[in-house]
């Protein structure tokens, strides 16, 4: 399946969604689970226990149904998508139950349903800021390059439309648009990507770490040779002096004249 795009604030309608109205008890063997709406959050080991404990003791509580998009297929075949109750559906089927009770929604396009799957989940919890760079990264696609509303990418999709496309994404994540920027450039790099979702930063704080890597280099233009030959003549070896000039030279702190001019004072090849 394509990535989603969200472009677009989802209206009251999707989100209330007026027509999920009845409950139904429905097979779990016909209840399909797939990406994004599996993967939006982790379940937690914890709260699955409690939940299995609270079923096995009580049965499964009819008044809290799990979301199901009822919608037909390219093919005509009916699908019965879970959109909302994850952890509430794999609890049932460990404790080896055949049926859950479920109330069926109906939307336009898989990005109204990704919408209203993010507003109740967002209702329920605080996110952390790998929960945040995971779902940014799940349904956000940047549109670059255009100067009026560019073609939808998807028939499932809505249109998008003219403007900064990190607005629209931050409106249905529910954050700003700096974090949703922010995160586009952790995403670029492997390593603050996997700090994040490690725990060891916040988006923020990778983000400033890639920006301070990418500062211009020659920061201080006025620094010439002589200030580095100067600094360290006396204080360390020829070679060292020359070792730390090269490497300066190599990522932009010394230009190439400059280091030209202390290699000829220290006479080193």
């Amino acid at each position: 399946m394509p990535k989603l795009t969200i472009l677009k604030n989802p209206g009251a309608e999707a989100i209330n969604n007026t027509n999920a109205r009845k409950t139904f008890r429905v097979p779990i063997a016909k209840i399909v689970r797939r990406p994004p709406f599996s993967t939006l959050y982790p379940i937690a080991d914890e709260t699955k226990a409690l939940i299995k404990k609270d079923m096995l003791e009580h049965g499964y509580d009819d008044t809290n149904p799990v979301k199901l998009w009822r919608h037909e297929l390219d093919n005509g075949e009916e699908e019965l998508l879970l959109i909302d109750g994850n952890t509430r559906l794999e609890s049932a089927q460990e404790i080896a139950l055949t049926e859950i009770t479920a109330s069926y929604l109906f939307f336009d396009n898989e990005t109204e349903a990704l919408a209203y799957a993010l507003h109740q989940q967002r209702a329920r919890r605080n996110l952390s800021q790998a929960q945040l760079l995971t779902i940014i990264e799940t349904v956000d696609t940047p549109v670059e390059g255009f100067r009026g509303p560019p073609p939808a990418d998807d028939p499932k999709t809505e249109p998008r439309p003219a403007g900064k496309s990190a607005d629209h994404t931050a409106a249905v994540v529910g954050t700003s648009r700096a974090t949703v920027e922010r995160t586009r450039a952790v995403l670029k790099h492997p390593d603050a990507a996997e700090a994040v979702r490690s725990g060891k930063k916040t988006i923020n704080t990778a983000y400033k770490d890639i920006k301070g890597h990418a500062t211009p280099p020659h920061e201080n233009p006025t620094r010439g040779a002589d200030y580095y030959f100067l600094r360290f003549r006396g204080k360390a070896p020829d070679t060292a002096i020359l070792s730390l000039a090269r490497a300066l030279a190599s990522i932009g702190r010394v230009k190439k004249t400059e280091l030209q001019q202390i290699e000829a004072k220290l006479r080193i090849d």
